[in-house]
């Protein structure tokens, strides 16, 4: 038993694991912004934006795929660019596959922090200006721990589908 273990190549598992953390701090950083403005803002492009949000989840993934294959290949915009600055193609490489999960994991991770920062209740955030916070206070003394189920949601979505 021990010897079927000892022969199994762990390095696909290890290489989902990297992958999958990458892409989630990655998304966590850039979504966690995304999903404030959302939230807190109203402007006309608005619906536009959460709607191109929400495209990784309608198109289908073969669609996807081909369509980031197409950017990020050595004649794609992306691609040119990125073989311009460090010296190798983009596609069919990790950084290309940790570029195409957080676009393909996009919605799983700022969907649940735009519902998150759009259930704290308004009264909270008033109390903190009132009690002299700066919005930055507000955001990290305030919001965010008063959202940690939206984000540990957010967290694990996008963990498990990368995965």
């Amino acid at each position: 038993m021990l010897e079927v273990l000892k022969q199994i190549d762990y390095s696909p598992f290890l290489l989902t694991f990297k992958l999958a953390i990458i892409t989630t701090l990655f998304l966590f950083l850039i979504g966690l912004p995304i999903a404030y403005f959302l939230a807190y803002s109203k402007f006309r492009l608005k619906s536009a934006i959460e709607a191109a949000i929400a495209l990784p989840l309608v198109l289908p993934p073969s669609v996807l795929g081909f369509y980031l294959l197409l950017i990020t290949s050595k004649n794609g915009f992306l691609g040119k660019l990125w073989q311009e600055y460090f010296g190798h193609q983009l596609a069919f490489h990790f950084e290309g596959i940790v570029l195409a999960s957080i676009i393909f994991s996009f919605p799983f991770m700022v969907h649940p922090l735009t519902a998150g920062f759009k259930s704290i209740n308004k009264s909270l955030i008033e109390a903190s200006y009132t009690l002299g916070k700066s919005k930055l206070e507000t955001v990290f003394r305030v919001i965010l721990p008063n959202m940690k189920p939206a984000i540990l949601t957010g967290i694990t979505l996008s963990f498990a589908h990368t995965i």
